[in-house]
């Protein structure tokens, strides 16, 4: 396919009578595109999307299982051991069988048991489901090809041993029984020897083919979770103190390489440059609780209950295929992101780590899910993720991380493996086997999460920024709704596909919400690729909302803070004008223009004193243009001017003896009489003058002060005064005694 042409970024829609207000809404990162669902579509950490690898389900219905614990390939046909009951399973692509299952039924079993009824109480429960089957304290969390390509299983549980099938898989025996251990979370084959990784005393085992026993490594750790060798070392991982420990095989001796931040160690990988790469899980406190002091807490409990306008090319060849370009966006305020549930930071469960020869560790990557296993396929690691059952493939060199695969059923992913150009992944709540190949899918979607436009909108096209080789293709589709919180059958129908090229609105007609899907199609070797997407909203211009402003006076007597209510549903910016008007006057003086902040510092030193009336013009002409602008007139607001202390008058002074009095009248034409108060004779100690009517609660108030003990000559007694707006002064009175 093969595009060449010149299109515009914009959008436009049939009401150009109506002011519109647009928002360009904008995908670009790994974080955006996560944010939605996928169907064989891949999400790369460079926030790119592509066709996944080609994948088939293998088996979905393991009866009576919970999780599987662990895969292995023996010729052709998959072995999954599981829990609980101890299940071992083949899976071939016609069918999946159980060939083993513990029968021996423990004391104290877990998960849901038969009940004891009496008859009567079987009566009245007739109706309703049938009894839950008992379950057995046993599980199979490490399977191997073991001796002469027998399939080999570990048996953990009261009992713990290991059992060996026939070349038809069919009558296991006991090769061995462990006596010092309850689980066996490993085993590995190396060298006509079988080795199991054992808990909860910390050791490994080495096993003969005549099924004699010794402990090859013992630890003073809880478990060996997990185990690798390589160039003749045997690399194990612990749980607990999440080490990683490299033993020689002759000595039998281990030293730790690696003390992970991490509790639990639970994969080991090494690349053709002799790197370690391990992923190690941060426990769960609730874990004792599910699966027994003694159990890793990354293994799988129960099961999980379901959850229901610049000109550019956009389009150039390159490459004999078709490149898709997002053109540039003028102002960077009118990007808006999606708010996919907020800044809620999620607490980190795993970290991969990479070790290189030398011993230099660095983290490569960490995540809020529990990472359960990974391994090493064609120079790519792969990593299982407990959270949302994804798995992620990983350029190690590069550093880029591409989730490949979220399965929508299942609650975990808990085992890899690789067999024939293959991957096998396993899956617990409920249990899938999933095989990839080595070739994309041919077709797949991206689904965006719900955008948000605040008002129903009319939508513009949509623009991708990517790649398109010949012989692929893109799509895009969307559906809308005015139903917050929607349900599917509140969308409209998804609309019909419009090519990337496309110059078609998303979606017709008024919706505040809208959902995009991306169809890819692509071949065997060949994906397009999406590195943005962004589509447009445009609403009506809606007038901004202003009411009456708030005034407060500020410390400094002449300055008053003018606070200003607004808000626009469109989110535009706002400006505001600010008038005043006398008492005695009929005109409106504008004493603040074109001001942008939502608080204004007013100098009323520059007004007389009086009662003024306040109002506020919003307008959004900034986001709209001046033709299109629409704006808002508050109510008014009453404040006083008064920056004048009262008036002393009626002043009288009249002394006899040794005694004094003195009255006087204050007068204020806005304020009522605050605080009085005086000092004799430039005393530090001031006292407060209570009003002649005992009662400050007036304009005008008279005053009286009696003293007594006056000194023989000149006394002299300051009077300060102030008003309920804080204008202050002072008045000085003689008083002669003889």
């Amino acid at each position: 396919m093969k595009y060449a042409g010149e299109i515009l970024f914009c959008l436009a829609f049939a009401a150009s009578a109506l002011a519109v207000n647009s928002k360009l809404y904008k995908y670009d990162t790994a974080m955006d595109f996560s944010a939605g669902e996928t169907e064989n579509v891949a999400i790369d950490s460079e926030g790119t999307l592509h066709l996944n690898k080609k994948h088939k389900l293998l088996a979905e219905k393991l009866e009576d299982v919970w999780a599987v614990n662990d895969i292995v390939v023996i010729d052709g046909k998959i072995f999954a051991g599981t829990s609980p009951n101890a299940g071992l399973f083949r899976i071939t692509e016609e069918k999946a069988e159980n060939i083993y299952r513990s029968e021996k039924k423990e004391d104290k079993p877990v998960g849901p048991v038969k009940e004891e009824k009496s008859e009567e109480k079987d009566k009245a429960e007739n109706s309703e489901s049938e009894e839950k089957e008992e379950i057995v304290n046993e599980h199979i969390f490490a399977v191997e090809k073991g001796f002469n390509g027998k399939l080999t299983a570990g048996i953990s549980g009261k009992e713990c041993r290991i059992l060996e099938f026939g070349k038809d898989q069919s009558n296991p025996e006991t090769l061995c029984k462990i006596e010092d251990a309850a689980f066996i979370f490993d085993l590995q084959f190396h060298k006509g020897s079988l080795y199991a990784a054992t808990g909860p005393n910390g050791k490994i085992f080495k096993i003969s083919a005549d099924g004699k026993t010794e402990v090859f490594f013992d630890s003073i750790d809880r478990g060996i979770t997990v185990m690798a060798f390589y160039k003749d070392k045997l690399y194990a991982g612990t749980d607990k103190r999440g080490l990683l420990y490299c033993i020689d095989m002759e000595t039998k001796k281990g030293k730790a390489l690696f003390d992970s931040p991490e509790m639990d160690i639970t994969s080991i990988n090494f690349d053709d440059e002799d790197n370690i790469y391990i992923t190690a899980a941060i426990e769960d406190p609730s874990a004792e609780s599910k699966n027994g002091s003694d159990m890793p807490s990354y293994m799988p409990p129960h099961p999980k209950e379901s959850e229901d306008k610049k000109e550019e090319k956009l389009f150039t060849l390159q490459n004999g295929g078709l490149r898709l370009k997002l053109a540039a966006t003028a102002k960077k305020d009118m990007l808006e992101r999606k708010e996919n549930g907020g800044d809620k930071k999620e607490k980190v469960k795993s970290a991969l780590y990479k070790i290189a020869p030398d011993g230099i560790v660095s983290v490569l990557g960490k995540g809020s899910g529990v990472f359960l296993d990974s391994i090493m396929h064609k120079g790519r690691l792969w990593v299982a993720d407990g959270k949302d059952a994804s798995l992620s493939q990983i350029d190690t060199d590069k550093i880029v991380i591409e989730n490949v695969y979220r399965d929508k059923i299942s609650s975990e992913i808990t085992s890899l493996y690789t067999a024939g150009g293959k991957i096998y992944a396993a899956t617990a709540n409920p249990p899938r086997i999933i095989e990839f190949h080595d070739g994309l899918s041919s077709e797949g979607w991206w689904q965006s999460d719900t955008i948000d436009a605040k008002q129903p909108s009319k939508w513009g096209s949509v623009k991708l920024d990517g790649k398109i080789p010949e012989g692929c293709r893109i799509e895009f589709s969307a559906r809308g709704t005015n139903v917050q919180n929607a349900r599917e059958e509140d969308f409209t129908e998804w609309t019909k596909p419009l090519s990337a090229q496309s110059e078609e609105p998303a979606i017709e007609g008024s919706h505040r919400f809208l959902q995009l899907k991306l169809m890819l199609k692509g071949s065997e070797n060949r994906s397009p690729k999406v590195n943005a997407a962004a589509v447009a909203s445009v609403v009506r211009n809606i007038k901004p909302v202003v009411a009456a402003p708030m005034i407060k006076s500020e410390e400094k007597k002449t300055e008053a803070v003018i606070a200003i209510p607004a808000k626009d549903e469109n989110d535009d910016e706002l400006i505001f004008s600010i008038d005043i008007q006398g008492e005695d006057s009929d005109r409106w003086v504008n004493i603040e223009e074109d001001h942008k902040e939502k608080k204004f510092k007013w100098d009323t030193s520059t007004v007389p004193d009086g009662i003024y009336k306040l109002r506020v013009t919003a307008s959004d002409r900034l986001s709209n243009g001046p033709e299109n602008a629409l704006e808002s007139v508050s109510t008014e607001t009453e404040y006083i001017v008064d920056n004048t202390p009262p008036v002393c008058s009626g002043q009288n002074v009249e002394t006899k003896g040794t005694e004094g009095k003195v009255k006087f009248t204050l007068t204020d034409k806005y304020t009522v009489i605050g605080k009085v108060s005086y000092t004799l004779n430039s005393s530090d100690d001031w006292n407060t003058v209570i009003p002649d009517d005992l009662l400050a609660d007036s304009k005008r108030e008279s005053f009286t002060i009696t003293l007594s003990g006056l000194e023989k000559g000149d006394n002299i007694l300051a009077v300060r005064y102030a008003d309920e707006a804080g204008n202050s002064a002072y008045e000085r009175f003689v008083m002669e005694a003889e």
